[in-house]
């Protein structure tokens, strides 16, 4: 179990290189849960409908769903909606922040997104925080040094990369107890 600070809270961001097993193992983690909430944040990307229905073909009936719509408003107030109605899901997994950053941003604004999406984030594990939060996010082997056994991406993207660090730092500063766990390849 991560880190609870005075009021309760269980919330933790997982990090790991992209298609390394991070959402399928915070889903085995969750799985003594009676009911959980998953956050899909991959919009309107066609190119991926093979993982998008992997990913939905894996999880039980007890896990339910919301996906990202691409306006972060309606994504958010979908998620406070499902939180709130009976039977209560009592452990999210929103997998992939700097995606629903990517996908949320307003022409082109990604840090203004990653904003945006840290601090949708943070209201809602304050809003909710009896539920135990899985906050899943990728990094790339260079982000914080090789990681063996995985392909290492160039970082030339430094947008994607602030955006990210962005989130992550913002989310540090505001949710005391924050337990942050890097996934090492698990495929």
């Amino acid at each position: 179990m991560a880190v609870a600070d005075a009021v309760g809270l269980d919330v933790r961001l997982d990090l790991g290189p992209p298609a390394s097993g991070k959402s399928l193992a915070v889903e085995r983690e969750l799985s003594p849960h009676a009911l959980r909430l998953y956050v899909g944040t991959l919009w309107g990307a066609r190119a991926h409908d093979a993982l998008l229905a992997a990913h939905r073909e894996r999880r039980d009936a007890r896990w339910l769903l919301v996906e990202s719509t691409g306006d972060l408003s309606t994504d958010m107030s979908a998620i406070v909606d499902r939180l709130a109605t009976p039977p209560r899901p009592t452990a999210c997994l929103i997998d992939g922040l700097t995606t629903w950053a990517m996908n949320v941003a307003v022409d082109g604004d990604l840090l203004s997104a990653a904003r945006d999406v840290a601090d949708v984030v943070i209201a809602l594990v304050r809003r909710q925080p009896r539920v135990v939060w899985r906050l899943v996010d990728s990094v790339y082997a260079d982000d914080f040094g090789d990681e063996p056994g995985r392909q290492v991406i160039p970082s030339t993207d430094w947008l994607r990369r602030a955006a990210a660090q962005s989130i992550w730092t913002r989310l540090a500063g505001a949710l005391d107890g924050l337990d942050v766990h890097r996934v090492r390849g698990l495929r």
